[in-house]
């Protein structure tokens, strides 16, 4: 069976596909705001301990950084390359993200090894 979007349905091999093809699309085509956005989850991250999504938001959005698409914001944290998910979930507080449940970023432990005392 397939999907009014053509893909088939309960293909998770498609499914994954589809989300990685999506994924490289923002980083591609933000990669200006992707750049802005990563600097600044390293340093939530750096000051909190870990970082969201909605944190990034809140930091970003009143100084008038936003990406033209809202799906850049969870992409800033795909494949980066400081940052790692940290097992858990927390739940988004931005309305338009319906309370859906988003993950929570830390350094990634090989970074903060290298960084080492200055």
């Amino acid at each position: 069976m397939v999907t009014t979007a053509g893909l088939p349905l309960f293909d998770a091999a498609a499914a994954l596909r589809a989300r990685d093809e999506g994924i490289d699309r923002i980083l591609r085509s933000h990669a200006s705001f992707i750049a802005r956005a990563r600097s600044v989850a390293v340093l939530l991250a750096e000051r909190h301990g870990t970082v969201t999504a909605d944190d990034l938001r809140a930091e970003l959005e009143p100084l008038g950084v936003v990406p033209a698409h809202p799906n850049a914001w969870g992409a800033s944290f795909c494949r980066h390359p400081r940052l790692e998910w940290t097992g858990e979930y927390r739940r988004s507080a931005q309305p338009q993200g319906h309370a859906n449940m988003i993950r929570a970023w830390r350094l990634r432990r090989d970074a903060l090894q290298s960084a080492g005392p200055e």
